[in-house]
């Protein structure tokens, strides 16, 4: 298991915690990130309820480069003020400073920032496991067929950090594979989670974004300390990539952090650390599932151990700004800086007013290559009248933009950005986007889900500020449809395994089930790491590790098979236990998609230098009831030999050392006795062939 820490120079959140804040490095070995900053009651501690002017409550997680806690920072049973000594033995002034509030928007105003020149002066406290502060996590888990091999232990890394929860937290659950298939809200009654996690079964598809949308949509509503945790092998495979930009976007306008573990060396790690460092946060890699377990439970610990800062604001004005917490902590000799976010809004009915957002698409179904309209209505139920609006749209993967009226300001990616300076209370403002669903669309993409997200500088109730849309894609059936069965074995010279330096093949075979002919199949095949590909049968084109095959036909009630021809290196890294071959194809007019895919698995055996053998070795005992023996028992050992190996083992040297009371009686081959010992020397064990040594002895019958 690795980790690194995510971190963002502008914006956001460690990924250990929870609410409105980003860690910029400075110097040091540690992470500072503000959180959760209350201003309306969402907080109390310690006799202190989050208000302002006074107090400002912002939760703050401090981290070191492996992501555990750092502790000691302020006292546990109370705050603390900048004269008081924390627990390291040192002041608060000197461990918390400096410490500012300014305007997001005029970093210069207000002119006296510095937090300790305010009434009242700053004062922190920690809080650890033990101290009742709720939390809200949603765990996403990766179900696609590539997880199959390591599904249980995924399940069972979920499951231990659901253990490490208290009573009083809550969680919700996102399963998905080529679509978010299972969502369970947040909820402190876990029985329901535990049963969903166990029962979780594997699915075609990769969709990492859609998953993440869903989580955030889930639990943007939480109150609590909140953190989305994804586990994924990152294969979004063969030919997709996932889209992190509205993922990030929509987590730093709720100041989500999102913990990313990327699963087994064929993650695309780049894209899971950029939504880690984007959103503010921790990145993990993990070689195997079972790994995942010491992360999990290094996430639960960071969530629940954290410290509190109450300030008062420089500039006690409700004026509609942003304004930003801006800390530097840490211990004496490793420092660093985080930043929190919040909104201050002017409470007067003049000017406050309540915008709302829906978006509908004009069709409900839409198939490849067609056009169809969205529908985006901003309305303003009053009393004021909106500034500032900023309105943000993703399309669909698949879906390419056409036109609007009115035409967007900018465009990034599959995103598209309006500005509207106002809009009076009592009216609406409609935007109409015309798009194009591709017409190579990929068989896999059932669903083309948008979204929307409005924001204005004086909405009093952004809840109703994000809308989505779904059309379901409908594929034109091919005339003469048919069903392929489709498999991938290994030959390998002893089955399931494979060893160093060793050549061997995988077989790809195809039964048309149909009555008709299968049409335009493609196939790919992703080749295990330190796995070299030699030939195949028919040939193929290659693309990095993938191998890919495109064949015309294949009659009705027919077969056809791809023979591939590798060789595992003779030297791999010693973490290389497994080679995971994955395999899928698509046809024209193919009505079964589920069975499109498959893996095959085979287990490393790392041979030792040429000329060197590695002898396998057993003893065991046989008693007249297995595992026990009764004194005055004659019973006997058997001492078991293997070699593997293509050569010859010689000069083996044995010796066994008999238990207290045991009395050696006799031995086929005959021994050599050294007091408790006894001595066997054996001239040779040919190449792949067994031998034996059969003890008898006697326990006492006083012992």
């Amino acid at each position: 298991m690795s980790c690194r820490l995510a971190r963002n120079a502008a914006l956001v959140v460690l990924f250990t915690c929870l609410l409105a804040g980003a860690a910029l490095g400075q110097t040091g070995n540690v992470v500072v990130s503000v959180n959760n900053i209350s201003i309306a009651g969402e907080t109390s501690l310690r006799g202190l309820t989050g208000a302002f002017p006074y107090p400002v409550l912002s939760t703050i997680s401090v981290t070191d480069q492996a992501g555990n806690v750092v502790t000691g920072l302020a006292d546990t049973a109370r705050f603390l003020g900048p004269a008081e000594i924390a627990e390291i033995g040192a002041p608060v002034s000197q461990i918390w400073q400096p410490l500012l509030e300014y305007h997001r928007d005029n970093p210069a105003f207000p002119a006296n920032q510095n937090l300790f020149n305010q009434t009242p002066q700053p004062s922190f406290t920690e809080v650890r496991r033990t101290t009742y502060f709720p939390t809200s996590t949603m765990l996403v888990m990766d179900i696609s067929g590539s997880m199959k091999p390591q599904l249980e232990e995924a399940k069972a890394s979920n499951l231990a950090y659901l253990e490490q929860l208290r009573s009083y937290d809550r969680a919700g659950l996102i399963q998905f594979c080529a679509s978010v298939v299972n969502t369970l809200p947040i909820s402190s009654d876990l029985s329901t989670l535990r049963q969903e996690i166990v029962a979780a079964d594997t699915c075609t598809g990769t969709a990492i974004e859609n998953a993440l949308l869903a989580a955030l949509e889930v639990i943007r509503h939480e109150t609590t300390r909140r953190g989305i945790i994804i586990y994924t092998d990152g294969q979004n495979f063969p030919f997709t990539e996932p889209t992190p930009g509205p993922v990030i976007a929509m987590a730093q306008e709720f100041n989500i952090p999102i913990f990313t573990i990327a699963l087994g060396d064929q993650t695309r790690e780049d894209i899971l650390e950029l939504i880690a460092e984007q959103t503010g946060g921790l990145f993990f890699s993990a070689e195997t599932a079972a790994d995942m377990v010491e992360i999990y439970e290094k996430i639960a610990v960071v969530i629940q151990n954290f410290y509190v800062m109450a300030h008062a604001s420089p500039d006690p004005i409700r004026n509609d700004t942003w304004r930003v917490v801006d800390v530097t902590g840490g211990t004496l000799s490793n420092r660093d800086r985080g930043l929190g976010h919040y909104f201050v809004a002017n409470q007067s009915s003049s000017r406050v007013t309540d915008l709302a957002l829906s978006l509908t698409a004009n069709t409900e179904t839409a198939r490849p290559g067609d056009t169809f309209e969205y529908l985006l209505r901003l309305s303003n139920s009053g009393p004021s009248e909106g500034r500032g609006l900023d309105l943000k749209q993703h399309l669909p993967d698949s879906v390419r933009f056409l036109s609007a009226i009115p035409a967007p300001v900018f465009g990034r990616g599959d995103s598209l950005f309006w500005q509207i300076p106002a809009l009076a209370a009592g009216n609406t403002f409609d935007i109409r986007v015309s798009v194009q669903l591709s017409p190579q669309t990929p068989s896999t993409l059932t669903e083309l889900i948008s979204h929307a997200r409005l924001s204005a500088a004086n909405d009093s109730s952004p809840d109703n500020n994000f809308a989505s849309d779904t059309v379901r894609v409908i594929f034109t059936p091919p005339p003469n449809n048919t069903e392929l069965a489709f498999s991938i074995s290994s030959q390998t010279q002893v089955p399931g395994e494979a060893r160093t330096g060793e050549a061997y093949s995988y077989h790809i075979q195809f039964n048309n089930l149909g009555a008709h002919a299968a049409q335009n199949i493609r196939v790919a095949q992703l080749l295990p790491d330190s796995v070299r590909f030699l030939s195949s049968i028919p040939a193929s084109s290659i693309n990095g590790d993938s191998l890919i095959w495109q064949i015309a036909a294949i009659g009705a009630g027919m077969q056809d098979s791809i023979i591939v021809n590798v060789q595992l290196a003779a030297n791999v890294p010693p973490t290389l236990t497994q080679l995971i071959s994955f395999a899928n194809f698509t046809a024209d007019n193919d009505t079964t998609l589920a069975n499109n895919f498959d893996t095959d698995t085979l287990r490393v055996i790392s041979l030792p230098p040429l000329g060197i053998v590695d002898l396998e070795f057993s003893l065991t005992s046989q008693t007249q009831v297995p595992g026990a023996v009764r004194t005055g028992e004659v019973f006997s050992y058997k001492i078991k030999f293997n070699n593997p190996y293509p050569k010859s083992a010689e000069n083996i040297r044995v010796a066994q050392l008999l238990p207290d009371s045991v009395r050696f009686l006799s031995s086929i081959p005959a021994s050599s006795i050294n007091g408790d010992s006894l001595i066997w020397q054996i001239a040779a064990i040919d190449a792949g062939a067994q031998d034996s040594i059969i003890v008898n002895v006697q326990l006492a019958a006083n012992v």
